[in-house]
């Protein structure tokens, strides 16, 4: 009966053909037979290269490509550090009105399909080293939005789209509820076809990438002060490492690629846990599906999906914690216990900004014994002990081994910042807010005082919607970012209102709000940093804002006011999704 049940289970088809896709469209670049001429030698290499190179040296690569369709020969080619010329089967290719040409980070999206042949090609690039240094090349799949997308693409993500419907109906989701997991996903989706590995992800996650190379090169965890992000809890590194070992081997030009869409994954199953949270929160009402079509479309949160790093990870652990310490709080199962310590336990073991949620989830723990005068069972108390020990000593091993050779523990990365990226603590840090800079500037800037990044209410709430960096540098881009800005004081106003009109059933909330909220205060008063304000690191405060805000809304005596507030959180989506959207058309 129970492979009777497999068999006719869609599931059971769907994730081996959508397998197969995902297959087809990750490993169509076969790129051979690579060589470096320099100095009138030529020498074998492997792609990425890079080189110690004089001033204005230049610098010939050539490689086979093979393609089976040639309408797949869609890639980004990032020098180091300028594009002169580029020849296909013999042909020089025009770069007139191609972008990116000196851009050694995100490089040029090139469109090949018309100078390319089913089977092999021959490609021949000349690069400049226009500023001296380092010198080379490295070559990634596309990521330039709809242009750079195959037949193959859509299919796998209806595919995608269908499997994880299924799997949320499987796990009771309504149909509602569904709908709006699926559309963050589907944004998130269109993001990441314009997104490279370095763009538009807050800070730079090239710290994190080196972490991870360290694990394969060295075959071992790096010492906590041995690269900018080797503080950080090992797992994802880990995992990281054993991905990109894989595909470096398979197909080298996907591999950051292949990251990126682990930190896609995490993401999404953070959608399925936070939309579950609010329909929770607000029973199901019209207000459910009014807050997760916020949730879904919030700018900062999809920006963050792509990021190559431990936090998005961490915001699934984080998610499932404060969805399940919810539950545990409203109907008091010990399952429901479980699985909340068990998010906390995740949390702490991806970033240890999940002592945060570990701690909350305690407070939660010991409030309702005295309370509701109920504690759980002996063993359910020793599961918790367990799964607590085991995950803090998982993430916090490095921490013992720096005790043990007396050296002095970090858990934040602040070894040679910048000096530009140091500014003043004082009180009016916290309490000021500069509304004209707020309202002029629609971006902000951790190495500059334009963008507010002095004061902490400035800088936090303009980078839960658009991060450290200009996102859409045009005239309409910035008008969309300013009308976001205008939106989103709204909504810290409505916050503040919601939280003095909350009620005890909604205590997991508060005290998560108020608990992520003064470890970033914390964090920016003691280390004095700008970086060190951002919404990036406490991202799943998302959910309890916008609850609070709607409940802001709803606790308003006026009703033209309380139409107005909803008009204004309705406005803000769709000027979410036409700002996400917009980039990539």
């Amino acid at each position: 009966m129970k492979i009777k049940k497999i068999l006719h289970e869609p599931l059971f088809y769907l994730l081996p053909l959508l397998l197969a896709t995902y297959l087809v469209i990750s490993f169509r670049l076969e790129i051979s037979d690579v060589k470096a001429t320099r100095n009138n030698g030529t020498e074998n290499i492997k792609l990425p290269y890079s080189i110690d190179m004089k001033h204005n040296e230049t610098l010939l690569v050539s490689f086979n490509l093979s393609v089976k369709n040639n309408k797949l020969a869609k890639f980004n080619i990032i020098p180091d550090d300028c594009i002169q010329e580029i020849w296909v089967n013999g042909k020089k290719i025009p770069l007139d009105g191609i972008k990116g040409l000196c851009d050694y980070g995100n490089g040029a999206y090139f469109d090949f399909s018309k100078y390319v042949q089913s089977g092999l090609n021959q490609f021949e690039l000349r690069i400049i080293n226009s500023g001296g240094g380092l010198g080379g090349l490295h070559i990634e799949t596309a990521h330039s939005g709809f242009a750079s997308l195959s037949f193959m693409h859509y299919i796998f993500v209806l595919l995608f789209l269908l499997s994880f419907a299924l799997i949320l109906k499987k796990l009771k989701f309504g149909f509602f509820a569904t709908f709006f997991v699926l559309l963050g996903i589907s944004i998130r989706l269109i993001y990441f076809s314009y997104t490279g590995p370095t763009e538009r992800v807050y800070d730079m996650s090239w710290g994190h990438s080196i972490y991870t190379n360290m694990i394969i090169e060295n075959k071992q965890i790096p010492k906590t002060d041995e690269c900018w992000s080797c503080n950080h809890p090992p797992l994802y590194y880990l995992m990281s490492a054993g991905i990109k070992s894989f595909f470096d081997k398979v197909n080298p030009y996907h591999s950051f690629r292949a990251l990126q869409q682990i930190s896609m994954l995490f993401s999404f199953a953070s959608l399925a846990f936070g939309v579950a949270l609010l329909y929770r929160l607000f029973n199901g009402s019209r207000f459910a599906m009014l807050s997760s079509l916020l949730f879904v479309l919030w700018p900062g949160f999809v920006i963050t999906a792509p990021r190559i790093g431990n936090d998005v990870p961490f915001y699934f652990g984080a998610l499932m914690c404060m969805l399940f310490t919810q539950m545990w709080w409203n109907k008091r199962k010990n399952k429901h216990l479980l699985l909340a310590f068990l998010g906390a336990g995740i949390a702490i073991i991806f970033k240890s900004t999940g002592f945060v949620i570990l701690g909350v989830l305690f407070a939660v723990f010991v409030c309702c014994i005295f309370y509701f005068e109920r504690l759980p069972q002996f063993k359910m108390i020793v599961l918790i002990f367990i799964i607590t020990i085991f995950s803090i000593s998982i993430s916090q091993h490095r921490i013992i081994a720096d005790f043990s050779r007396n050296e002095t523990p970090t858990l934040v990365s602040v070894r040679d910042l910048p000096s530009e990226l140091y500014i003043k603590t004082h009180l009016g840090s916290f309490i000021y807010f500069d509304m004209k800079d707020y309202l002029m500037e629609p971006y902000t800037n951790t190495r500059s005082n334009s963008g507010g990044r002095q004061y902490f209410w400035n800088f936090f709430m303009k980078s839960t919607l658009f991060g450290e960096y200009r996102v859409w540098n045009s005239n309409f881009g910035n008008t969309l970012a300013s009308a976001l800005n205008v939106l989103n004081l709204t909504f810290f106003l409505l916050i503040f209102y919601g939280i003095l009109n909350t009620k005890m059933q909604n205590l997991p909330s508060l005290l998560f709000f108020v608990a992520l909220i003064a470890s970033l205060i914390f964090t920016r008063a003691y280390y004095s940093a700008s970086p060190l304000q951002d919404f990036r690191y406490i991202a799943p405060i998302l959910v309890p804002m916008l609850f609070f805000a709607i409940n802001g809304a709803n606790a308003l005596q006026n009703s033209r006011l309380r139409f107005g507030a909803y008009l204004s959180m309705l406005i803000f989506s769709i000027l979410s999704f036409l700002f996400i959207v917009g980039q990539a058309i």
